[in-house]
């Protein structure tokens, strides 16, 4: 007694027997089919080019996107700009104290800017920047209670590319953050 053949084991010897006569995608989609073996059109395609050992160029590749979509695409990569990034960030900051509920929250300053000598420059700002927006939201001022360590970390302008970026450029953004999950925010210019 032989093994017994698996429906996609079924779909590929098919698809190679067929593939290999010459026969096209579209026969081959339409035998499947009569035999209660077929799969996505995509699916298919990519096994006889592997059969085959072809592949498909670019610009044929581009030419089965519909135009709608090609020009959005276009468009996308034309706003697409590098600009700097930097962060200032105060962590993980106890917001009440139960010992079974402890809830803790980050704060996070981001800047955006094409120069970033100008970020650099402004760093002692930006500092004082988070300090008063945590104080804000949090009701007191966040380095005068000393029942918990602080500090605030710093991530120096990094080049990074953005799409719009002349809607970033001179701007902050600051965050609260509890679990990995933003629950404040708010953003103005420098």
């Amino acid at each position: 007694m032989g093994r017994k053949k698996t429906r996609s084991g079924e779909q590929l010897s098919l698809l190679r027997k067929l593939s290999q006569e010459g026969k096209s995608a579209n026969y081959i989609q339409n035998e499947l089919r009569q035999k209660n073996l077929g799969m996505r059109r995509k699916t298919l395609l990519l096994y006889i080019r592997a059969n085959k050992k072809t592949g498909v160029s670019e610009e044929k590749r581009k030419r089965s996107i519909p135009k709608k979509y090609r020009k959005k695409g276009q468009q996308y990569l034309k706003d697409m700009a590098m600009i700097y990034r930097a962060s200032y960030i105060i962590r993980d900051i106890p917001v009440h104290s139960r010992i079974s509920a402890k809830n803790y929250l980050g704060f996070r300053l981001t800047v955006f800017s094409f120069d970033s000598e100008d970020l650099k420059k402004n760093h002692k700002h930006f500092k004082e920047l988070l300090e008063k927006e945590t104080s804000d939201y949090l009701g007191f001022k966040v380095f005068e209670n000393f029942n918990w360590s602080h500090r605030i970390s710093i991530e120096y302008p990094v080049l990074i590319a953005v799409n719009n970026a002349y809607r970033f450029n001179n701007i902050w953004i600051f965050r609260v953050e509890n679990d990995g999950l933003e629950v404040y925010s708010k953003d103005g210019r420098f």
